[in-house]
């Protein structure tokens, strides 16, 4: 939207060539119109039919006494005084534009030096209309309006509306019944209706009585519609129904006359009731032409539309619902399950969840699902993408299916090398962690298809309904997800946590087995996520490349326009990547995070000599962070319920605003909870062991006491450190911030400069990003050792369901802008949901900085966890082994990431020329008249993606491998200087990874709001400058490069240093299993005494020597 300080520069520049016309003067620091020098070639008063020498001569008997030349004469420019809050340097000094200014410089920017209808009050016709013909023209030199429409008042109750006396009333409060006048909710249909009674030139009066006559009228001319369907036609017509059509027409001619119209719509309710009855007649032609103009004047011209009355809705659904359930039923009885399943997977598709309980099969509805889903075209654009949507998944998951096959039968191969202590139901919990993470992809991608069209149809009228719509299914989602990942991890931890230990503690190294084993679940989540976030990475961005390059930039159609024969793919691939990609990746990180923090609590039970004696058989400090995750899901519904906002005119400013408190509110209750968990679950001092710290006499680490407030303390630096980086990632990133302006000035000059501020702003980005992390990591370490780092991690996770909640509204609400794009509805209901994109596409980036940094302290944790599995004291960047394999880590996320761009970029090239093509050899594409073939976009997306995303996933997961069999080749049994290896390559992933994601995140959100700023209107070198630019084309290819940046290679950072040290995690009882391990000390013990080692070691000095 725009308003008079976007353009203030503008106003003076206009008052400084009035003054120069002659036509201002300036007067003691305030500069004013000089109505008598205007008159003597203009006509000031002639749009209220007013005498200027009349005027003149009343006004000076009035007010002699002004400082103005002519007391007519109007301020351009007022000086301010003292106290005054606005201010604005000028010529003339300090001051602000006159009201009369502001408009004609913002009308003549926006809408041009001549327009068509100018609106208003009439109590606006004199003086400010006057006063802007005046200065309109003075400047422009033509007239500025063709039509003026002046409206009279509205009326409450028979008063005029006014603050002072409490006599006034909001829409929504009207339309939802919340008010103290009326007696019931008005639809708002109704008071369509009822305002269309009135002239727009007459007052207008709402009372009681009044809207109850306009829902009775409603209803009987929707009544009549329908019944309009009984109309026999006849051989001949009896009614002359040219006189009816011509009668409408003039109604609509005489000033918009509405009483006039609906009076006539009203007589064709008699014609219908005379035609049904046969008492009059009407031939075929007649009635087509009859029923088309009565069609058009309700429809087209009032706006008025049948109310879907919801109760008669839910019989019809509830009969038909019925009769399936039967047919459904009667299949099972014939073991035919096949069609069983397929009713019920068809009816959850539209919003219809069966449950077969023994009383018999029930159905309900979900509240998402229940709302209106639009007309027939909307209806089939969404079921493009979905359909779309649904065969990339179907097709990436049969792909992936074989890949967890083959990794199970690595998994179970290294359960039988002789003194490895790893369970075989390792595989068992890597085949369910992958189930689980498809399943939170594709439950996230269903709803998310399901709720944009729904959106899309909320906001032909309703801001706040788009909002929660839109927001209500990403809920959905994000409760899901964190659903099924504490389901998972409690359900498996419960029952390795039976099956080895027999429900009780009875060791660490029991206890080590357990969490090993459960490792493989979260290896399973992860490997899964990657292969989803690369996958639909590569699809979304390869359409979403080809779409903008050949769409915008050559073609010159705007975004998600319907002739674009990638549009479709383009949306497909928001759901691909951003819902379903995301939704896996945040699901691995919630499980790794728990994880790590579990395994970290098991060697603080280890620290104190074994269990803790408490009412939890000994694990508390491994319980805390299953307990965290589980209130923060609380937690995250409460702050669901508080996003919300009820002006229909609010802008991104308010959306945001409603986001930020349901998160900070999440974040707020889940940190109190935190105080009461650990003071609850662990004991008031525990004793803990800081790596290479507190040694005594022979180099044996000392266990020190630790109060439990410390432990919270790491906890609260994780909430706080993930609050802060959004608000930094928002920085960077946000529409109208610094960064992002200082990126728009630089595409004046071409794409090249563009590119260059767009790389300097992510690498920028990276300094206070990395010292927030570094902060984070030695505080929490400061106060409980890597216990507190995990734990730090967890609460930061513990909001995943709000995070993915606020994260997923994003991608659906810009889906539901393409649908309005591709549907052609009007201009207004694509603003509304282009206000909830622009808050998306922030929330988008500062959601991808939360992931960042909870998978910097994930894998720090994970690090930890690795150490002590394998038992290494340390790791010797010394060794020069040890040293390559670091900067061997370091160079995989560069290589990672060239792979995923390359990637992008040779899709991207096959569906410009896919789309060249099209635009080429289809005729009428670009006129509207054909169809694209929207299908063949989304094939090249599908395939480009499921064959580019298989390399850099074998990187990921291979590296780590390699690493150890070369190991193993070179030093046979030296497993120490093995595992330093591996893990010198783990932190070279993990630093140079961290690195690049923040790069790539905050680069890519950055050129992204750039290209927006250009949607509203941007001022570069005293200019407004708007899309079509040759600015905004250079801003396009930016954004271009930036696309795969941010949703492609950066957001698959994250996974792959997780994945990576969840790799080594499951690696480690390889290099360690051979010794039974003091946790944290040099002592080591031989598992095997009788068998002859030849190694590398060190003694008490520090020597090598040969055993």
């Amino acid at each position: 939207y725009q308003n008079h300080t976007k353009n203030t520069l503008a106003q003076i520049q206009a008052t400084e060539k009035l003054i120069a016309e002659g036509l201002a003067y300036e007067v003691e620091g305030s500069v004013y119109f000089d109505v008598k020098k205007y008159n003597e070639t203009g006509n000031y008063g002639i749009l209220s039919k007013r005498d200027i020498e009349q005027l003149l001569n009343q006004s000076r008997d009035l007010e002699g006494t002004s400082d103005k030349k002519n007391p007519q004469d109007f301020s351009l420019w007022k000086k301010a005084l003292p106290q005054h809050i606005m201010r604005w340097k000028s010529p003339w000094g300090e001051g602000f534009p006159g009201w009369h200014i502001e408009c004609t410089v913002m009308s003549t920017k926006y809408l041009g030096e001549q327009f068509d209808i100018h609106g208003g009050g009439m109590d606006l016709k004199f003086p400010h209309h006057e006063c802007e013909i005046a200065q309109a023209q003075a400047l422009n030199k033509k007239n500025p309006v063709n039509y003026w429409l002046h409206a009279n008042m509205l009326t409450l109750n028979g008063k005029k509306m006014s603050k002072s006396t409490g006599n006034t009333l909001l829409p929504d409060e009207l339309i939802s019944g919340k008010n103290n006048f009326f007696e019931k909710p008005i639809h708002p249909m109704v008071l369509r209706f009822c305002m269309l009674q009135a002239h727009y030139r007459g007052v207008l009066d709402i009372s009681n009585n009044a809207l109850i006559a306009a829902e009775k009228g409603f209803f009987r001319l929707m009544k009549a519609l329908d019944e309009v369907k009984k109309i026999k036609a006849q051989e001949k017509s009896s009614l002359n129904i040219t006189n009816w059509i011509n009668s409408c027409y003039d109604a609509m001619n005489d000033d918009f006359n509405t009483p006039i119209l609906i009076a006539q719509l009203f007589e064709a309710i008699k014609f219908i009731n005379l035609l049904i009855d046969k008492k009059e007649s009407i031939n075929q032609a007649d009635l087509d032409t009859f029923i088309s103009v009565l069609h058009g004047f309700v429809f087209d011209v009032l706006g008025l539309f049948p109310i879907i009355q919801a109760d008669e809705n839910t019989e019809k659904l509830a009969q038909m619902v019925e009769i399936l359930i039967k047919m459904r039923n009667k299949a099972r009885i014939e073991k035919d399950f096949v069609t069983s399943d397929t009713i019920r997977d068809q009816l959850l598709q539209v919003g219809v969840e069966l449950k077969d309980e023994k009383e018999g099969t029930t159905f309900r509805r979900s509240w998402v699902l229940r709302q209106d889903a639009g007309d027939g075209k909307m209806k089939d654009i969404s079921d493009y993408i979905y359909e779309g949507a649904l065969a990339f998944l179907k097709a990436e998951y049969k792909l992936l299916a074989v890949f967890v096959i083959l990794a199970s039968i690595a998994l179970a191969a290294i359960t039988f090398i002789p003194g490895v202590k790893t369970n075989l139901l390792i595989v068992i919990a890597f085949v369910f962690g992958a189930i689980f993470s498809a399943l939170a992809g594709n439950m996230g991608m269903k709803i998310a298809t399901m709720t944009n069209v729904r959106t899309t149809q909320a906001a032909r009228t309703s801001l706040p309904q788009a909002l929660k719509i839109s927001f209500g299914g990403g809920t959905v989602m994000g409760l899901g997800v964190a659903g099924l990942a504490v389901l998972g991890l409690t359900s498996f931890f419960i029952l390795f946590f039976q099956l080895f230990m027999k429900g009780t503690w009875t060791s660490s190294e029991d206890m080590t087995v357990v969490l090993e084993t459960l490792a493989g679940f979260s290896l399973g989540a992860e490997s899964i996520a990657l292969f989803a976030r690369v996958g639909g990475g590569i699809y979304t961005k390869a359409a979403d490349v080809g779409a903008d390059l050949v769409g915008k930039v050559e073609a010159g159609i705007p975004e998600d326009d319907p002739r674009n024969p990638a549009t479709i793919a383009d949306n497909v691939g928001d759901n691909v990547g951003d819902v379903a990609g995301m939704g896996a990746d945040l699901f691995g990180s919630y499980v790794a995070t728990v994880l790590a923090a579990m395994v970290l609590g098991n060697y603080v039970i280890t620290d104190m000599g074994g269990s803790l004696q408490d009412d939890f058989n000994g694990i508390g400090p491994i319980l805390l962070p299953m307990t965290i995750a589980g209130f923060g899901i609380l937690f995250s519904i409460i702050g669901t319920l508080l996003v919300k906002i009820n002006n229909n005119q609010a802008k991104e400013k308010q959306v945001q605003g409603a986001l930020n408190i349901g998160n900070w509110v999440s974040i707020a209750l889940t940190a109190i909870s935190c105080y009461f968990l650990i003071d609850y679950l662990l004991p008031e001092t525990m004793m803990m062991k800081f790596f290479g710290e507190n040694l005594d006499a022979n180099g044996n680490e000392i266990a020190v006491p630790i109060n439990s407030i410390r432990v919270f303390g790491a906890a609260i630096i994780g909430l706080i450190v993930g609050g802060v980086i959004s608000s930094v990632t928002e920085y960077y990133t946000g529409l109208g911030t610094k960064p992002v302006l200082a990126i728009v000035q630089k595409s004046s000059t071409g794409a090249g400069t563009n590119i260059i501020a767009g790389l300097a702003t992510g690498m920028i980005s990276t300094f206070p990003t990395i010292l927030l992390f570094a902060s984070a990591i030695w505080g929490s370490y400061a106060l409980a050792g890597f216990y507190g780092v995990a734990l730090a991690a967890s609460a930061m996770m513990a909001t995943t369901a709000m995070q993915l909640a606020i994260d997923a509204f994003g991608p659906i609400s810009d889906n539901a802008g393409g649908i309005a794009e591709m549907s052609e509805l009007p201009k207004e209901v694509r603003t509304r949901t282009d206000i909830l994109d622009s808050v998306g596409n922030t929330t988008a980036a500062t959601g991808k900085g939360f992931a960042i940094a909870s998978a910097a302290l994930t894998s720090l944790a994970l690090f930890a966890a690795y150490v002590t599995f394998t038992g290494i004291d340390g790791i010797n960047i010394f060794k020069a082994p040890v040293l390559a394999m670091l900067f061997v880590g370091g160079m995989v996320p560069v290589v990672f990431s060239a792979l995923a761009m390359n990637s992008v970029g040779k899709a991207a090239m096959d569906m410009v020329y896919e789309v060249r093509r099209q635009f080429k050899e289809i005729p009428g594409i670009m006129e509207g008249k054909q169809k694209p073939e929207y299908g063949k976009c989304v094939e090249i997306s599908t395939k480009a993606a499921l064959r580019e995303m298989m390399l850099p996933g074998i990187l990921t997961i291979g590296f780590p491998i390699i690493i150890v069999l070369i190991g193993k080749l070179i030093y046979t049994e030296n497993n120490q200087l093995i595992a330093e290896m591996l893990g010198g390559y783990m932190a070279g992933v993990t630093v140079s990874g961290v690195l690049w994601a923040i790069f790539q995140n905050n680069a890519g959100g950055a050129w992204d709001n750039a290209k927006k700023s250009f949607e509203a209107g941007v001022m570069i070198n005293g200019e407004m400058t708007y899309k079509g630019s040759d600015a905004h084309k250079a801003a396009v290819t930016g954004d271009t490069v930036g696309d795969p940046f941010k949703d492609t290679s950066g957001p698959s950072m994250n996974i792959l240093i997780k994945l990576t040290c969840l790799i080594g995690l499951v690696i480690a009882p390889i290099l360690g299993g051979e010794k039974q391990l003091d946790h944290n000390t040099k002592k080591i013990e031989s598992a095997s005494p009788s068998e002859k080692i030849t190694v590398d070691t060190i003694d008490e000095d520090g020597n090598y020597i040969k055993e």
